[in-house]
């Protein structure tokens, strides 16, 4: 029970009362200061009815009560469910419905659009808390006693929403093993310690930033720099004014603090190092932060392996190996399967697998799904991967068609069920082509009925109301049909050539053109 994350602040609190735990908006909060407000809210949890097991919704922005609530789940043994805050109401109903919270908390002032609609969404007996309705958590007074609930190492702590190939939500369940065991590698792998200062950017209703960006931090008793959103002249500013040792980035937010005007005139002599997730980070992005003394580590994380760095590519290979996800990092296996499920051999294309300590418990209430993922206790990532003669993993493709864009997941499913409503449109097909700026850029294919003509602004604002910003197809393609299978599939392979290969053309066009005017 001891190694519970029950225990993590409380020792901290008792070992460095006085230290300090968060920065946020130039205020300092302790780690005793961030005690007491946890045990507040789990106090307040309790009142609610709240026990061990019950789910807690949370519709927040990045803010200190943010680790308050999740530490307090933790304190009571409730399982903390984040909601992402730029899904749209529909989408987020379809998650509380099958988590089935015991409450909702969300904040207003944030100024959340979606809120006031899903609240008239929500079931009316689900509870509901409005941080701006609360008293703020005591700051001043003892630290209070509450008696942590008795947990296992096996007990639900977290349950993270990623969207299905079907396009349902599925809920991966994390467990206090599994985010015990991700800040253990951070730790083990990049030598993270007490005294390291981290900027915290990344949103936290995401599993890389609630847990594979943040855990190893409240474990090792180090000080975090919390961000309300990524803004890259802030960010330079923040590392150079807390002297912060360690950041943790999705490649686009390396590339727009690389290109903005401070860029040249900021401090970064504290960092010593970066790490960057989510996609192959580009050759010139890495020289350009070595040349300010800066080496960058690269990690491949799926949610359902803790978001964590499964697989991670050290600095000394960034260059000589650049575009692998590297090696299995610490309490990490990882292999790959061939079509015919025996181990491939050096550079043959199979399925990348993996297995230890930080891969999921299950998929809330998908026993089905759950069974499918796994293959003899190896998770079954989905995604196409060779493995070179010197051990080192490169991802190929996506054997389930997900598009990474800007760092975060898009299930093609989830997007074509909303275009398939359009009126007008007979069938699409969502595929993602490669993208400077995002890795990836969502285009939908659309097949439309005979002497039908639709408008591609309209058939956004249809797809803006039902679906995430950054979900929504950022190019619009029409085809008389699809090339297909023999059994009529659409071949999206086929599409992502044609169209990648398309946009390749265009993009070298228009940088010629570009060229000769200069």
């Amino acid at each position: 029970m001891i190694s519970t994350l029950a225990f993590w602040i409380p020792h901290w609190a008792q070992q460095k009362p006085d230290a300090t735990a968060i920065v946020f908006n130039d205020r300092a909060i302790s780690w005793a200061q961030f005690q007491r407000a946890i045990v507040w809210h789990a106090d307040e949890l309790l009142r609610h009815g709240i026990k061990k097991g019950d789910r807690v919704a949370c519709l927040l922005l990045n803010r200190p009560e943010f680790y308050e609530i999740f530490w307090a789940c933790q304190t009571i043994g409730a399982v903390f469910v984040p909601l992402n805050t730029r899904l749209t109401p529909p989408e987020l109903v379809e998650i509380i419905r099958d988590a089935q919270p015991g409450i909702f908390i969300a904040e207003r002032a944030s100024g959340l659009p979606q809120l006031d609609a899903l609240l008239e969404l929500l079931d009316t007996a689900l509870p509901r808390v409005l941080l701006d309705r609360l008293a703020a958590a005591p700051t001043e007074h003892a630290i209070p006693t509450l008696a942590p609930t008795p947990c296992s190492l096996d007990d639900a702590a977290v349950i993270v929403y990623t969207s299905g190939t079907t396009g349902l939500p599925k809920g991966a369940v994390l467990t206090h093993g599994n985010i015990i065991a991700s800040a253990h590698m951070w730790m083990a792998d990049f030598k993270l310690t007490g005294a390291d200062r981290h900027l915290m950017a990344l949103p936290l209703c995401f599993t890389g930033g609630l847990i594979a960006s943040s855990m190893h931090i409240f474990c090792s008793g180090a000080q975090m720099v919390l961000m309300e959103a990524f803004d890259p002249a802030q960010a330079l500013q923040l590392i150079a004014r807390h002297r912060l040792t360690w950041f943790i980035a999705v490649p686009l937010m390396l590339q727009r603090m690389r290109d903005d005007p401070k860029w040249e005139a900021s401090d970064l002599t504290s960092l010593r190092g970066m790490q960057s997730g989510g996609a192959a980070v580009p050759v010139p992005l890495i020289e350009a932060y070595r040349q300010r003394g800066v080496e960058l580590m690269q990690g491949f994380g799926i949610t359902e392996g803790s978001a964590g760095s499964n697989l991670y590519l050290a600095p000394e290979f960034a260059v000589a190996k650049a575009g692998s996800i590297g090696r299995a990092g610490f309490s990490n296996e990882a292999r790959i399967v061939a079509d015919n499920g025996e181990l491939a051999a050096a550079d043959e294309v199979g399925e990348l697998q993996l297995r230890g300590a930080l891969i999921f418990r299950e998929y809330w209430r998908r026993p089905q799904a759950t069974l499918e993922t796994f293959e003899d206790g190896w998770l079954k990532t989905g995604d196409l991967a060779r493995r070179d003669a010197d051990g080192f993993y490169f991802i190929v493709g996506r054997k389930k068609d997900m598009i990474v864009t800007g760092g975060l997941n898009v299930y093609p499913a989830e997007v074509e069920r909303v275009l398939d409503s359009v009126p007008g449109i007979t069938e699409s097909a969502v595929i993602g082509v490669p993208d400077a700026d995002w890795g990836e850029a969502v285009v939908a294919v659309l097949r439309v009925q005979p002497q039908t003509t639709l408008d591609t602004k309209a058939i956004d604002i249809a797809c803006r109301a039902a679906l995430a910003g950054y979900k929504v197809p950022k190019r619009f393609e029409f085809v008389d049909d699809f090339p297909r299978t023999v059994s009529g599939k659409i071949l999206k392979r086929v599409l992502r050539e044609t169209y990648s290969s398309t946009y390749a053309s265009t993009d070298a066009a228009t940088n010629a053109n570009a060229n000769a005017k200069q």
